[in-house]
């Protein structure tokens, strides 16, 4: 049986992963794809850092209607935020 795997889907190691600031159950990682380190935000209960995972990177079709977009810078400023929260 052939395997197909969609466009854009990637391996990823994850190298940080800290709680969401503003939500329980979403962690926000920042996770090296080879040419590029994305932040994503999951609600994977089992990711943590040092582990390898897949990734559907932006443009991303992984269903009939489910496209991986961008956000906004705004939300990307989330990271910063819960970064100094933990360090603090």
């Amino acid at each position: 049986e052939k395997i197909r795997i969609a466009k854009k889907v990637v391996v990823g190691y994850v190298k940080e992963c800290i709680k969401h600031p503003d939500a329980d159950k979403l962690n926000v990682c920042q996770v090296d794809v080879g040419n590029e380190t994305l932040q994503i935000v999951c609600g994977a209960k089992n990711v943590r850092a040092d582990q390898y995972v897949p990734v559907a990177k932006v443009g991303a079709v992984l269903g009939e209607n489910f496209k991986i977009k961008k956000v906004s810078e705004e939300i990307c400023k989330i990271y910063t935020r819960a970064k100094n929260r933990c360090e603090e």
